[in-house]
């Protein structure tokens, strides 16, 4: 798997993180066959939400957060009033987000069910909200969100195959699983079928990459980088969230890493960027956005300063050879939406933070084994709000 032998992922204490990134396309086969199973319910459940103004909003923490940064916006394509909030957010000012005049749904994302802000977020809405409406989408069916909430005729809780439930230190397939599982949930049912196909394209592209295409990408987890940047437009701005996250938390904070949009770049943190850095980008589908990731990419290697350029990117465009070291394509004859090409770059992006792990000696199943980081997290005290 991903080059190693069962006695080297063994040795390297990787067992959990390498499987639960090669598992991917699996779980997203069976994410898509358990929607399949549910469409009716889920239908059914979404009629009762038609008739009024509700506030779609997408919560989590971490990863899970992320989840709901990536989606909030093609669900207003969808015609959806979405907005993601971290639960950190909310827990230290429910009354600044949650309304009593307000219909809402609250999306939850959780891999345990069981972080403290998680399950505070859910209470706080349930105390604050007149007319609230929950969807849960967790991998453990014993976390508290599902068990709390499951016999609860206003909650659809979107029980996912149980190894999403990733054992790793850090969420791989646990996130884009949720996200899947979210996008095909709540996308409308005349884009429902087109949808499907770019997604059945994806997981094959992903399914080469993990088993032929890997090899690219572990030389550039080789290379010396001490700043290490990821930038994407839009939708692809949550994905690149996350990825600046996986390499942050199997490095164990060893190298320093950043996210932004190609736009916002400019505006101060390219300061960043110096002899020692990589950047990569993830490229647009959309015309009218490439254009602007375009005209980064070129004037990051008209400066000469950053050590390493790679792109990634879903049609392949050989103008873009030039103006990079590295340019990983899915090399697709098929056009796709952002929020999907985007699973292969997170992908991508998992399996150089696993090889930039090894190389700099972290374990990656718990590269912080001093107990500072935890899988879930620990000492949150969560206090009693009363609205004022």
């Amino acid at each position: 798997m991903l080059g190693f032998s069962r006695d080297e992922i063994n040795n390297l204490k990787a067992e959990f993180t390498i499987n639960e990134i090669a598992q991917q396309p699996k779980m997203w086969r069976e994410v898509l066959k358990l929607y399949n199973g549910l469409a009716d319910q889920i239908k059914t459940f979404q009629t009762q939400l038609q008739n009024k103004p509700y506030k779609y909003i997408l919560v989590g923490a971490g990863t899970s957060e992320f989840v709901g940064n990536v989606l909030f916006e093609y669900l207003k394509t969808q015609g959806l009033d979405a907005v993601s909030i971290a639960t950190t957010d909310i827990v230290s000012n429910p009354g600044l987000y949650f309304k009593n005049d307000q219909p809402t749904v609250l999306i939850s994302f959780a891999r345990s069910g069981n972080s403290p802000e998680s399950q505070a977020t859910v209470e706080y809405a349930k105390q604050l909200i007149s007319d609230l409406v929950q969807i849960i989408i967790i991998c453990n069916k014993e976390g508290q969100l599902a068990v709390k909430n499951h016999d609860d005729h206003k909650s659809l809780v979107l029980l996912l195959p149980e190894a999403t439930n990733d054992k790793s230190f850090a969420m791989t397939s646990s996130f884009t699983s949720m996200l899947l599982y979210c996008l095909v949930a709540l996308t409308k049912d005349d884009n429902s079928d087109h949808l499907a196909q770019e997604i059945n394209n994806i997981i094959n592209i992903v399914d080469n990459v993990i088993n032929n295409d890997y090899q690219i990408i572990k030389k550039i987890a080789q290379e010396d980088h001490q700043r290490i940047i990821f930038l994407g437009s839009n939708i692809l701005k949550g994905y690149a969230q996350e990825a600046h996250l996986k390499v942050l938390e199997l490095s164990a904070g060893e190298v320093t890493t950043f996210f932004n949009s190609s736009l916002g770049f400019r505006h101060g943190p390219k300061s960043v960027v110096n002899n020692e850095s990589l950047i990569v980008f993830f490229l647009s589908q959309n015309p009218y956005t490439r254009q602007y990731d375009l005209d980064l990419l070129k004037e990051i290697a008209h400066d000469q300063v950053a050590k390493t350029i790679v792109v990634i990117d879903h049609l392949n465009d050989n103008n873009v050879t030039k103006y990079c070291h590295y340019y990983l394509t899915n090399d697709s004859s098929s056009e796709t939406k952002d929020i999907v090409a985007g699973l292969s770059y997170i992908v991508r992006a998992q399996i150089y933070a696993v090889y930039k792990a090894i190389w700099l000696n972290k374990s990656p199943d718990n590269p912080c084994p001093t107990g500072e980081v935890n899988r879930v997290v620990k000492g949150v005290t969560i206090y009693p709000y009363q609205n004022k």
